[in-house]
């Protein structure tokens, strides 16, 4: 585990918290605090993201998190962390797996109106 990704993990998840939330000042007109650049949308949409994240131990709030920012409402990006676990699964061996595993859940218990 590179103990310099975490920091960054979090950076991440609070430039998406911010992305989502609206400015409410009386001067100047809603919107996002932080606009993600393509960069960041790059990073966000990249399959080997996905499975560096995963396969690496992180703490598990964190993970949680940023997850649910992402895959909330968001069917492509869910796809691809779906295809990121997935294949984990067939190359991983049983008592490896807990990563995966976490992951799953954390997608699958999004509310959203994609769960059916």
């Amino acid at each position: 585990m590179n103990p310099y990704f975490e920091p960054l993990i979090q950076t991440l998840i609070v430039a998406l918290r911010s992305s989502k939330l609206k400015a409410v000042h009386p001067n100047q007109k809603t919107g996002p605090l932080y606009e993600l650049t393509n960069l960041d949308k790059r990073c966000l949409y990249n399959y080997n993201f996905w499975i560096k994240l995963i396969r690496e131990n992180y703490s598990s709030n964190t993970f949680q998190e940023l997850i649910n920012l992402v895959a909330h409402e968001n069917e492509y990006l869910s796809e691809i962390i779906i295809n990121a676990i997935l294949k984990g699964f067939y190359r991983l061996q049983v008592d490896e797996c807990k990563n995966y595993i976490e992951a799953a859940s954390y997608l699958m218990l999004i509310e959203d109106s994609y769960q059916k």
